[in-house]
């Protein structure tokens, strides 16, 4: 029964290390002079890629209308062991 409970705990602690989250824009491609560029780390196989987008477009600045994805990484870059993917994504209008 410990066991059980014990591997219900680490399912769940998991599972909410999964949710995409904002990171820096250390070492992406250079960003177009003008444009915003926002970073997220996200699990590809526990993520959809609407939910990563919205997430995006949510830390744009005011008066961005969408996101365009720039760069992709997955090493040496500031995210959670549980979420190596990181994508930016260019703000636009």
């Amino acid at each position: 029964m410990k066991k059980l409970i014990i591997c219900s705990l680490l399912v769940i602690v998991t599972a909410c290390a999964n949710s995409p989250s904002i990171t820096d824009n250390d070492n992406v491609k250079a960003i177009p002079k003008g444009y915003e560029a926002v970073s997220v780390c996200h699990s590809g196989e526990a993520t959809e890629k609407k939910e990563i987008e919205q997430l995006a477009l949510a830390e744009c600045p005011v008066g961005s209308g969408n996101v365009h994805p720039w760069d992709f990484n997955w090493f040496m870059n500031d995210c959670p062991l549980t979420k190596r993917k990181r994508i930016t994504f260019l703000c636009t209008q």
